[in-house]
């Protein structure tokens, strides 16, 4: 095992192994353990190596009905959440707005059916499964798109697939340990690992490299001026002084 690297199962179940006493009968569902250890994982917190940048393409065809849908990057599957998405388009480029559905709805309807395709700057998105999110304007040509996500980790297959998470090791063979013990009826053996994995969490947390790098300033209409002189409206840092659906 080299330490800071992502581990395998490979690497891993032999601790998992040894933490449940050596025994035999729950080799083969050590793999599955794992995974749900990943899962666990994932859900308590958004670890920075969760992170990812993906661009896909918003497909232009001419037809309203097609175009009105972005697809999603092919890591849709295993999106936890999103924190951007950019729609490229050399100076003109931008974040796109994601708009709740029920207000989608309340206030479009059909994009597909409203005239005037322009660029696109809203987004919604309702349907994981069929990874497509809709915008509006329609889209006049495609674009290039950029996704800024976190994600779950991919599930575990084969002895050598990695995980995702780095200096995490000792999270995913407690958390294994645990899913195994429970399994067992090792209810009060399981409760002491419980205890373990929530320092290990604890942690992993207040180590995590991911903190916002962010220089707050004040807004045009502050008393303090600073970096806000003259046309504010031209730095890209400067929040919108509107916040209205167009």
């Amino acid at each position: 095992m080299t330490l800071g690297t992502p581990s395998t199962p490979g690497t891993l179940a032999g601790e998992v192994h040894a933490g449940l006493g050596n025994r035999n009968d729950t080799d083969a569902r050590i793999t599955t353990a794992l995974n749900l250890s990943q899962e666990r994982i994932a859900r308590l917190y958004d670890f920075a190596e969760m992170s990812k940048t993906v661009s896909n393409t918003l497909p232009y065809t001419g037809v309203p009905t097609a175009d009105m849908f972005l697809p999603m990057p092919d890591s849709a599957p295993y999106i936890r959440e999103i924190f951007s998405v950019v729609l490229k388009d050399g100076a003109q480029s931008h974040k796109l707005r994601q708009i709740p559905t029920r207000t989608w709805d309340r206030v479009l309807g059909d994009p597909s059916a409203l005239s005037g395709n322009d660029r696109p700057y809203f987004y919604s998105i309702w349907d994981y499964q069929s990874a497509k999110a809709e915008v509006y304007p329609l889209p006049t040509k495609s674009f290039s798109v950029q996704w800024r996500i976190s994600q779950w980790p991919v599930p575990l297959v084969a002895t050598t697939d990695k995980s995702i998470f780095r200096f995490k090791d000792e999270l995913l063979i407690e958390g294994a340990i645990i899913y195994l013990m429970y399994s067992l009826g090792m209810e009060e053996d399981a409760a002491k690992h419980v205890r373990k994995l929530a320092g290990y969490m604890e942690e992993a947390v207040k180590a995590d490299p991911r903190e916002p790098d962010i220089d707050v300033q004040p807004s045009p209409d502050s008393a303090m001026h600073g970096d806000f002189q003259g046309a504010y409206w031209t730095n890209p840092f400067v929040k919108s002084i509107e916040d209205s659906f167009r």
